[in-house]
């Protein structure tokens, strides 16, 4: 009997033991969740932009551990589980992210997809208007603000890929633009003149293969020593789409009569170059002027796959439209 009392004295006791110590687990975590959602909801003082990049098909763990270093979040694995619960998908991106700010705020931003910077690729031969249209598409810049302070930078606006940020100005993104013409010209140690440039951008848009870049260039360079008009195609084009919407499609097809539209940039009425470039060349255009082939040939046509063919006089000229024009 005396066995039975204290077994049950000592059960008694082992119970109310695992009850304090379950009672004990249970408030821990209240207390941890408490303080984990409080920290949540809390901001630093210090202030510091973070320059954060999620890659497409990262793994949520890595990118949280990497928002615990740079102090965005205080948590990795609470923060992996209001994620979870709340139903918030990280999106891929360039993001823009501030210390001071709640990391819940910036655990939001990333899940919506509220990037702080975007991708925009500026295509070889586009002219300035091209570059507000995707700009304005995007919703960086007005078409009209951009083109007021690019208009004047036409041809050394570097077409190539950028991150731009959001919240921006035209002369910051300008300034983006100039920088890497600078850089392209440095890296292959040439200083294109006016000129050069002017050239180069009409050579841009009359080629498709790179091949017949610097050939172009000597037709062109030819019909200047002589004084003969350089009756590019583009050029009209130019002059012919000057001052159009933003919802405009640029270089469109010549028609019957364009070629006497009264512009300076008309090469089939003006001797020598139009007054400035008429696009934005690529390095490769550059080149090709600078390092022009040295030819006899005062005319060439393309045929149907945008190749050309070069001829010395009039009489081969005509022979290869009659050719390669069908």
């Amino acid at each position: 009997m005396y066995l039975k009392r204290l077994l049950f004295k000592l059960n008694k006791n082992n119970f109310n033991s695992i009850k304090f110590i379950f009672g004990v687990a249970i408030l821990a975590i209240i207390g941890y969740f408490i303080i984990e959602i409080i920290s949540l909801n809390l901001a630093s003082k210090e202030e510091t932009q973070v320059y954060f990049r999620i890659e497409k098909g990262q793994k949520s763990l890595e990118i949280l551990d990497r928002l615990v270093e740079e102090k965005i979040i205080k948590s990795k694995y609470f923060s992996y589980l209001y994620v979870k619960i709340t139903g918030l998908k990280i999106q891929p991106g360039i993001y823009y992210l501030y210390t001071n700010q709640p990391p819940k705020n910036n655990l939001q931003i990333i899940s919506n997809g509220e990037v702080s910077e975007k991708k925009f690729t500026f295509i070889e031969g586009w002219r300035v208007e091209q570059y507000a249209q995707l700009l304005d598409q995007e919703g960086i810049i007005s078409f009209e603000e951009f083109i007021e302070t690019a208009q004047k930078y036409e041809g050394k606006l570097y077409p190539d890929t950028y991150q731009i940020a959001v919240k921006t100005t035209p002369q910051i993104i300008v300034d983006k633009l100039l920088a890497n013409y600078n850089q392209k010209m440095s890296e292959n140690k040439i200083n294109p003149s006016d000129e050069d440039l002017i050239l180069a951008s009409i050579v841009e848009r009359e080629v498709k293969f790179d091949e017949d870049r610097a050939h172009i260039a000597g037709v062109f360079k030819n019909r200047l020593k002589i004084g003969m008009v350089l009756e590019a195609d583009p050029t009209v084009q130019y002059a012919k789409e000057n001052n159009q919407k933003k919802d405009f499609k640029f270089w469109q097809e010549l028609k019957v009569g364009d070629i006497s539209v009264n512009s300076p940039f008309n090469s089939y009425r003006n001797d020598g170059l139009p007054p400035s470039p008429i696009c934005n060349p690529s390095i490769k255009s550059i080149l090709a002027v600078i390092n022009y082939e040295k030819n006899n040939y005062l005319y060439f046509v393309h045929d149907s796959e945008g190749r050309a063919h070069f001829a010395k006089n009039i009489a081969e000229h005509n022979q290869n439209k009659e050719k390669y024009l069908k």
